[in-house]
């Protein structure tokens, strides 16, 4: 009667024990797995991971539910319904090891796919009890209480499937070899662990193979392991480290200031230098996470800042204003942010300083806008601003049209540069009675235009009076040179701007003819031109 006694309360203690490491196992598991995820570890191996992890779990579960359930047909269900995760541990474990070295190309989904084909079949086989019998036959419940002990033997599927899980092991290994040499010394330490893991996994499930009916499942406790070692294989990578640490002060200490939105515009984060710029613009760091995107427009707005439209998703305006005593030009440029599956997160802002190329494209503009010689605006200015004043509620438009004289003369006799005086001192006079709303321009050699709204024939003339009192004060020092001046005004909208130019041009000639045949007269032999 004692060695009975003895037997049951062993066989318990035994059952205890086993239902307490597995659930220490996935008490382990399940702290590794938050752990990874709470410190995001690795982004491109999170998926993976996690996969594992399941797996693992899954395993831990249904050999729990095998020691607590005591109806015989749950004992063997239960027992069976390991496979399914057992069979796709080692698909997960290879998908895991390429990721880890960055061999994305492998794990395309039509490939993963293809490795899953045979752990399908034996989750089939698995969860259908009329298939049992192809991984397992002769399934016999000896005991059930205290202590669960089986009795059965492998079938041609369990084979087919164990010599499955043993070659992607041994591809596993492969990869781990194969990149082991191309790392620095310092980089070799995860490979270590990794390998470390995989042939853990490996030997621990040789004794299950060999004997079905071992009281502990040592393959499971072996796995186990092998999750502990992968953890600790990426934690110890260097690389995942120093990608953090870099992504981490790349977002704070570039120049650049960068916002990040969740997908009602609501500020979420932002680096050092948006920080910065936020407090240069008057707000302070806790109201920035109650701001929406617009709010920053009106922030700018109010120290003084062009924003034209807002911020819109395309077609940004640029952004002028004034931080630290220097007139600042940002241009915003925005960037959905979205998960795997193209799902839309939020988006992230980043402001570009183009202040300089700013000044480089109005300087450019300029020069292509500004005769070079005496900086008052050229041809082109000249026909763009006339398209934009020729309305009708600029009427009457004066048009003057003008020539210099004896500009060949200056050049021939005083030289290059007194002709070039000349004929600054020309456009100076000219933009001198041109008023603000109108444009006095050179579009010759020696030609000059005035374009004058609201402005009638008689207050051209007077204009034209005043252009030649201020050249005569001036003609000596060039050999008494001045211009010929024609001018027509503009009354009535449907006449031609163009047309109206030639005419002027005309009466600026016939002045130059009546110039010259006055000096003539005078007995001065001096050309016209």
């Amino acid at each position: 009667m004692i060695v009975p006694q003895i037997w049951k309360v062993f066989a318990l203690i035994t059952d205890a024990v086993m239902i307490t490491i597995y659930a220490a196992l996935a008490a382990l598991v399940v702290a590794t797995t938050v752990s990874f995820a709470m410190n995001r570890l690795h982004q491109k191996l999170s998926n993976t991971y996690y996969w594992v992890s399941a797996c693992v779990i899954g395993w831990l579960t249904s050999n729990i539910a095998y020691h607590l359930v005591k109806d015989v047909r749950l004992v063997e269900y239960a027992d069976i319904l390991a496979f399914p995760f057992i069979a796709f541990l080692p698909v997960a474990l290879l998908r895991f090891t390429l990721r880890f070295y960055h061999k994305e190309g492998f794990t395309h989904k039509s490939i993963y796919l293809l490795l899953c084909l045979i752990p399908i079949i034996t989750t089939v086989i698995s969860v259908v009890p009329a298939l049992n019998g192809l991984l397992i036959s002769g399934y016999t419940v000896v005991q059930v209480y205290p202590l669960h002990i089986s009795d059965y033997t492998w079938s041609v599927w369990f084979y087919v499937h164990a010599g499955y899980s043993y070659l992607l092991i041994a591809a596993c290994c492969a990869v781990v070899v194969w990149q082991y040499k191309k790392h620095p010394r310092e980089y070799r330490t995860p490979s270590v662990l990794l390998i470390a893991g995989i042939g853990i996994a490996y030997l621990s499930n040789l004794p299950s193979f060999n004997i079905p009916d071992e009281i502990i499942d040592t393959t499971v406790v072996g796995v186990c392991l092998s999750v502990v070692a992968l953890y600790f294989a990426v934690v110890n990578n260097p690389a995942v480290a120093f990608l953090a640490t870099a992504r981490k002060a790349l977002y704070n200490n570039m120049d650049l200031p960068v916002l990040i939105m969740n997908q009602q515009e609501y500020i979420l984060d932002m680096n050092r230098t948006a920080c910065e710029m936020m407090e240069a613009l008057g707000v302070r760091p806790e109201e920035v996470h109650s701001m929406v995107l617009e709010d920053v427009a009106s922030a700018i707005s109010s120290v003084g800042g062009t924003v034209k439209k807002g911020f819109a998703k395309d077609g940004m305006p640029h952004i002028f204003l004034r931080l630290n005593g220097e007139n600042v030009v940002l241009k915003p440029i925005r960037r959905e942010l979205v998960d795997k599956r193209g799902k839309p997160l939020g988006s992230y802002v980043v402001m570009i300083d183009i202040t300089g190329l700013r000044q480089t494209v109005d300087e450019l503009q300029w020069k292509a806008e500004v005769d070079v010689l005496t900086g008052i605006p050229n041809r082109r200015a000249f026909e763009q601003k006339v398209a934009e004043l020729d309305v009708p509620d600029n009427l009457p438009i004066s048009l003057i049209v003008g020539d210099v004289n004896r500009l060949k003369q200056v050049n021939d006799e005083l030289g290059h540069k007194q002709g070039d005086m000349l004929l600054k001192t020309v456009a100076g006079v000219l933009m001198a009675a041109c008023p603000q709303d109108g444009i006095a321009a050179r579009v010759g050699g020696d030609e000059f235009i005035m374009a004058l709204p609201h402005c009638d024939g008689e207050e051209a003339q007077t204009i034209v009076s005043g252009i030649h009192i201020e050249l005569k004060r001036v003609e000596a020092q060039f050999m008494g040179a001045s211009i010929a001046l024609g001018s027509v005004t503009k009354k009535q909208p449907e006449e031609d701007v163009t047309v109206l130019i030639h005419e002027a041009d005309r009466l600026m000639y016939s002045q130059k003819r009546y110039d010259r045949r006055s000096r003539t007269a005078q007995n001065e032999d001096e050309p016209a031109f």
